[in-house]
Formats: structure tokens, C-alpha cells, sequence
């Protein structure tokens, strides 16, 4: 277990001092997925982090497994697109906080 814990402070540690690294994101959420899902949405949704194919097909899942879909088009041929993404994380996470208030 020690060293599980280990490696996984690790990926952290690298994709915190690189948020603009999307290979280093995808490592560390990929070692996440599993045991809190949550984590990766809210870490992706922050917008603090880079993007790529990758990150968003593990950040799909994250939705998957909470319950909550939400199918995100990436272009890694558009520079802005990350830009882009990340803004429709955000806004989409705002729909779903006021849905969930007007709701309850």
C-alpha cells in the first residue's frame, strides 16, 4: 500500500508543479480515476490544469462514474480549444449547481 501511495504522491507532486503539462495531468488523474472519481471532475473543472485528449477521455469517465454525462469535442489541431473546453467545463458546472438549487 506504502508504495502505491508513494507513486501517487508523485504523479501529484509532478502535475501540480507542471499545471500547463497535459501528459502529467493525465498520469495523475488516470492513478485517481478509480478510487475518487469527484477529484477529477473537480480538478478539471477548476480550469487550472492543461488539457488534452487524454485528460478529457479520463475526465469522461470521472462523469461516468459519478452518474453524469457530459461528452466534450476536443480539436488538438485549434490552439485555443483547451481554452475553449475549459470554459465549457466551467459554465457547465454552473448550469448544474443552479439546476440542483432551483430543484432542492
Amino acid at each position: 500500500y506504502q508504495t502505491r501511495r508513494d507513486e501517487l504522491d508523485k504523479l501529484e507532486q509532478r502535475a501540480n508543479n507542471n499545471p500547463g503539462d497535459p501528459h502529467a495531468q493525465h498520469l495523475f488523474l488516470q492513478s485517481v480515476l478509480g478510487q475518487d472519481p469527484g477529484f477529477v471532475i473537480r480538478r478539471v473543472e477548476s480550469g487550472k490544469f492543461a488539457l488534452n485528449k487524454e485528460v478529457i477521455q479520463t475526465y469522461e469517465r470521472a462523469r461516468e462514474l459519478t452518474g453524469s454525462r457530459l461528452i466534450v469535442k476536443h480539436d488538438e489541431s485549434k490552439a485555443d480549444t483547451p481554452f475553449l473546453v475549459t470554459k465549457i467545463l466551467v459554465i457547465h458546472n454552473i448550469i448544474r449547481k443552479i439546476i440542483m438549487y432551483v430543484v432542492v
